[in-house]
């Protein structure tokens, strides 16, 4: 069993980018609570989500014919399967979600939405909880030309946001980290979408793509450092997943938790899934944990350290430097980081060896093709294992992220 580390000891691992693993005490009440309006999140705001995600099926699934989507026309949602390679772990397939083809479609997507559907009120072309179709018709992607949509990423995110805005008619302008991978840049250009490449880290990408984005009243900037409207999206996952769970007779309890591995870069996307779960099924009956490249420990560091502002890891003196670009971020977002540090059950941290290892693992048991980033969680449960006095999970999860639109040739590097 894992042997005590003092958090001086962590912190020193951490520094010669070893892989570790803290286990957090959750304080749930300081998201769920009275409390809650002060870390900025409402527990009405993931169903407001999912209202809007449903109204808009008939506008997804007429903006992009040509998407597979899983149940309904238009829905945004992904498989949950058993692993044949192994006996007790499932996987939450969002490589497989339609449109993006990662995680970044339930958050993306719904804030592009958001934004679209506030403009066509003000405008006086669309009304409050209508149907989203509207928004396909030509007044209102004339309208929607005249605005502009920004972001700053490292590859999934702006794909989401990129390709969801150009097929409302907004201009779209994404800001691309240097961990960014060509073939994600080169795809957002066939979609109409304007690429500015920048030789720094995602914080830089954020950081001018918000400044760009301000000096235009046109402009709207999607801020995955402290966004809401991505949070809730990811958030509107929990109640799908309690019908899928059902499917597979999991029922998570107080006694029998759901336990949860969910890859973790700036933090929005594991943050949202661990407070839509907490909502949905209690705090108690939920055990979430993230997972960061040894390099990158953005929010296990601010977590360790108890600060969510102006930490980077290279004050750690880490280099930043992973294969798995989704995860390639140095510091922590502002509005996600104390949801985890209040929601998780533990935080830990992969090489990108042991990385690449599981990615050829399931591939070779059960076919699926992933992201770098996307296989970060599969060893969860081992590492989970060594753990004392843990409960008996009811089920345990491996939140795959990406890689529905991986290009064959990059799936091959992988591979060898």
């Amino acid at each position: 069993m894992q042997n005590q580390v003092t958090r001086e000891q962590m912190i020193q691992n951490i520094r010669r980018a070893e892989p570790v693993f803290f286990r957090n005490t959750p304080r749930p009440h300081l998201v769920l609570g009275e409390t809650a309006a002060e870390a900025g999140v409402t527990p009405a705001g993931p169903a407001d989500a999912a209202d809007r995600m449903k109204r808009a099926e008939g506008l997804l699934s007429r903006l992009f014919p040509d998407s597979s989507f899983a149940g309904s026309p238009g829905c945004i949602e992904s498989p949950l399967r058993a692993l044949k390679g192994s006996a007790s772990l499932l996987v939450k397939c969002d490589g497989e979600l339609p449109i993006a083809g990662s995680i970044k479609a339930r958050g993306g997507i719904h804030e592009v939405l958001c934004h679209a559907e506030e403009i066509a009120q003000t405008a006086g072309i669309a009304k409050p909880g209508a149907d989203l179709l509207q928004l396909s018709e030509d007044k209102a992607r004339r309208l929607f030309a005249e605005h502009e949509v920004c972001v700053g990423s490292t590859g999934n995110l702006g794909l989401s946001i990129g390709i969801t805005a150009r097929a409302l008619g907004f201009r779209a302008v994404i800001h691309m980290s240097r961990d960014a991978k060509q073939w994600k840049k080169d795809l957002l250009r066939s979609h109409g979408a304007q690429v500015v490449e920048h030789a720094g880290d995602f914080s830089t990408a954020v950081r001018v793509g918000r400044a760009a984005s301000a000096a235009s009243t046109r402009s709207y900037f999607v801020d995955d450092e402290n966004s809401t409207r991505l949070l809730y999206g990811y958030a509107a996952a929990a109640a799908p997943l309690r019908r899928q769970l059902a499917e597979h007779g999991v029922y998570p309890s107080g006694d029998h938790p759901l336990c949860v591995y969910l890859p973790c870069g700036v933090g929005g996307g594991p943050a949202g899934i661990a407070y839509g779960l907490a909502l949905e099924f209690g705090a108690d009956a939920v055990e979430s944990y993230t997972v960061e490249p040894t390099q990158a420990p953005a929010l296990l560091l601010a977590v360790l350290e108890e600060r969510y502002e102006g930490l980077h890891v290279s004050d750690y003196g880490l280099t930043l430097r992973t294969d798995a670009d989704g995860l390639a971020v140095g510091s922590a977002s502002v509005l996600a980081g104390p949801i985890i540090g209040a929601l998780c059950s533990g935080l830990y941290t992969e090489s990108d060896e042991t990385m690449k290892a599981y990615l050829q693992q399931v591939y070779a048991s059960d076919g699926l093709r992933l992201e770098l980033s996307a296989a970060a969680g599969l060893g969860g449960p081992a590492r989970r294992a060594h753990i004392n006095g843990l409960r008996t999970p009811a089920a345990q999860i491996a939140w795959l992220t990406g890689g529905g639109l991986l290009p064959e040739d990059e799936f091959q590097h992988l591979l060898a």
